[in-house]
């Protein structure tokens, strides 16, 4: 995609690899000027993430398996990751990710949101993230989903255009369910 397309590493470190061999893993891939590897360690590992976090010149990104303000709390004071990676759905809510990226905030870390997730929940993080002054990313999977815009309304074809998405000034998320489309992507059974 050329150097004007930032890449990311998927998370290889679900008890793959040993912060040893994320190192060596990440080094190698230092040429190719990644905008963050995800999750190089098991997600409870926090010292490995350091440890790991501290070897590379790339970033590294983590949080998305984390669970409230209190599961971040070390890794953002330890600066156990570069960027921290909350997901809204799993990490607490709309308040609560806002609550975790403020601190990481004070110890100048980044939020980067992930959000593997429905139309709705898509827009809500668009609107966290609008609120978020240290957001750098949000993670987005509906692109790869042919009826991802069919399940609302409201939601423009190209509401990713050149890979940003406006914030919405229609009430409440700016969409609305579409039943109809729903009930014909549902799975059997």
């Amino acid at each position: 995609v050329g150097p004007e397309i930032s890449l990311c590493t998927d998370h290889f470190g679900e008890g793959f690899v040993t912060a040893d061999e994320a190192i060596r893993l990440g080094a190698a891939l230092e040429p190719y000027n990644l905008a963050w590897i995800e999750d190089p360690m098991p997600w409870r590992d926090i010292a490995n993430h350091k440890k790991v976090a501290d070897a590379l010149l790339t970033p590294v990104a983590a949080g998305e398996d984390w669970y409230l303000w209190e599961g971040f709390k070390e890794p953002i004071e330890t600066r156990a990751v570069d960027i921290i990676h909350p997901d809204m759905l799993t990490s607490g809510g709309l308040m609560e990710t806002k609550r975790i990226a403020e601190h990481a905030e004070r110890y100048g870390i980044p939020t980067a949101l992930h959000a593997c997730c429905s139309p709705i929940a898509m827009m809500a993080n668009v609107h966290l993230g609008a609120s978020i002054a240290n957001l750098v990313a949000l993670e987005h999977h509906g692109l790869d989903l042919p009826y991802y815009r069919e399940l609302v309304t409201g939601l423009d074809e190209e509401y990713m255009a050149d890979g940003y998405v406006t914030v919405p000034e229609a009430p409440g998320l700016g969409i609305d369910l579409n039943e109809d489309g729903i009930k014909a992507n549902m799975r059997k059974g």
